[in-house]
This record gives C-alpha cells, sequence and structure tokens, in this order.
C-alpha cells in the first residue's frame, strides 16, 4: 500500500473524492479515478523517506506528467471525479499558467545539485518558467514554446534523439 520502504503499522490512504469512470478508459484502464490522501504524518514520514532517497542517490531523475501542473489550473486526462480535492485556479489560457510548488521544489533541487535529469511529459514549460535549466529537460512528448521539438499526439512517434537520451539517463540512474 505504501511501496518498499513503507511501514505496516502507517495508516492507509483515505479515498478523498470518488469517480465512477475509469482514468484513462479510452487505454483500456478499468481503474477508478478515485482520488486518495496521506494522513498528515504519513505524508510527513513519506517525506523523509524521499529526502533520505534524495540525499543518497548518485543521478537523481524525475519524470513528471500531468498531474504536477493540475494545481497550476491546467487539465489532466485523468481526473474524473466531480468532487475532485485537485482544484488549480482559473485561468484564461493553459499558456497563462504559473509554475506549482512542485516545479519550484525540482528547480531547487537541481540547484543544489541533487536532481541531475528531468523527464517532462508535459508540454506547458512550468519548469523553465520556475527556473529549470532547459539543457538538464528532455520533453519527450514535445513543448509549446519549443518549435523545434513540435508537441507529439497521443497517437504520434516519439523523437528518437530524444527516447535516446532518456534510455541513456536510464543507465546512469
Amino acid at each position: 500500500m505504501h511501496g518498499l520502504l513503507g511501514q505496516p503499522t502507517w495508516e492507509q490512504p483515505k479515498c478523498v473524492a470518488t469517480s465512477s469512470v475509469a482514468c484513462r478508459a479510452d487505454q483500456g484502464n478499468t481503474i477508478k479515478a478515485n482520488e486518495y490522501m496521506d494522513s498528515p504524518d504519513v505524508l510527513r514520514a513519506k517525506m523523509t523517506l524521499v529526502a533520505d532517497l534524495i540525499k543518497k542517490s548518485k543521478c537523481l531523475t524525475a519524470y513528471t506528467g500531468a498531474g504536477l501542473s493540475k494545481a497550476s489550473g491546467i487539465s489532466d486526462y485523468a481526473t474524473k471525479a466531480t468532487n475532485s480535492v485537485v482544484a488549480g485556479p482559473k485561468i484564461a489560457s493553459p499558456f497563462d499558467a504559473e509554475p506549482t510548488y512542485s516545479h519550484l521544489i525540482l528547480a531547487a533541487l537541481e540547484r543544489e545539485g541533487y536532481l541531475k535529469h528531468y523527464v517532462q511529459q508535459n508540454h506547458d514549460g512550468l519548469p523553465q518558467k520556475a527556473g529549470f535549466p532547459q539543457r538538464k529537460i528532455n520533453e519527450i512528448h514535445g513543448a509549446w514554446y519549443d518549435p523545434s521539438n513540435p508537441v507529439v499526439k497521443f497517437s504520434g512517434s516519439l523523437r528518437s534523439d530524444l527516447f535516446g537520451w532518456m534510455q541513456e539517463m536510464e543507465q546512469k540512474v
């Protein structure tokens, strides 16, 4: 329930928003798009574990998707619960979105020398707006702000150079 390093004594996450719809039914997924939240004590314990793992890492790599930008007001594909607890600001355009705390933390981890590489599945440019250097980010599915890296449709193919870069980093970690 809490991963390999979790404690069996930890309280189970509570379901805070329910959905009768699968999160990615278009991909054959039947898992309901319910939302869960840890208690503050369990979350604190998990973050202590994460901090220890980050300090021990030799080549920390972040691999993020749509959920990271949800709190900025950019919609995602998986959130289906009508009573979702993941609310973001109302924005006129996704181009108006501002980085989330998560983007700011990832940029800070890079500045402090911990985060070496970032594979971003989003197109939104929020890591760069947060201060993450372009040279360390692999926008594997394309980017809104980079004409040389057009957004890849779901049915499309990934750029071979970016895919190769991602595989190279996989070997390092």
